[in-house]
């Protein structure tokens, strides 16, 4: 069994650190579009980045091992357009993840995507502790949009940029100062 500490810390973090941003951006640029090119505002991003941790963690919670559905995403709740929502939702998504047992999360869980538009169905199997790193990852990369599209004068170090993306960035750094 693996001690998943590190991965329950740093999902953590990450949520900690994106209420910290949702705080900075203001509920007027929270409703803007995350970039120029894109569709869907700020929130809409927050809102969807958020369905991944929440759905997942709903779904494992529930008796019967019920499969995931990534796919059964509400939209245009109040999360998109209230930057109060959404800071009510990352602090009851941490409470939740500060719940778990880190030493229990290779627990086998089913996930049932949507695979074509026709709306065909596929179960795969995978674990809790790999769909955690899994929506944490897709927090990265919405973040990202939101980082380009936004102007705050100071991001997070690192925010929006994957973990190895972060760590190749500081030892280009290093090496250049040395």
């Amino acid at each position: 069994m693996t001690d998943h500490a590190l991965l329950l810390q740093t999902l953590d973090s990450m949520l900690a650190e994106l209420g910290a941003v949702v705080q900075a951006l203001g509920a007027r640029t929270y409703t803007q579009k995350a970039s120029p090119q894109g569709q869907s505002s700020i929130g809409a991003h927050i809102r969807h980045s958020l369905d991944h941790f929440r759905i997942l963690l709903d779904s494992v919670g529930q008796p019967g091992n019920a499969a995931v559905r990534y796919d059964r995403r509400e939209r245009n709740t109040e999360i998109e357009s209230s930057s109060s929502a959404a800071l009510r939702s990352i602090a009851q998504l941490r409470s939740q993840l500060q719940k778990l047992d880190a030493t229990d999360l290779d627990v086998e869980i089913q996930i049932e995507h949507m695979i074509h538009p026709d709306g065909s169905m596929q179960t795969f199997r995978s674990s809790l502790a790999r769909e955690l790193f899994f929506a944490g990852h897709h927090l990265i990369h919405h973040n990202a949009i939101i980082q380009s599209g936004s102007h705050l004068p100071m991001w997070p170090d690192g925010f929006g940029s994957a973990p190895a993306t972060t760590e190749f960035r500081h030892s280009q750094e290093k090496a250049a100062s040395t």
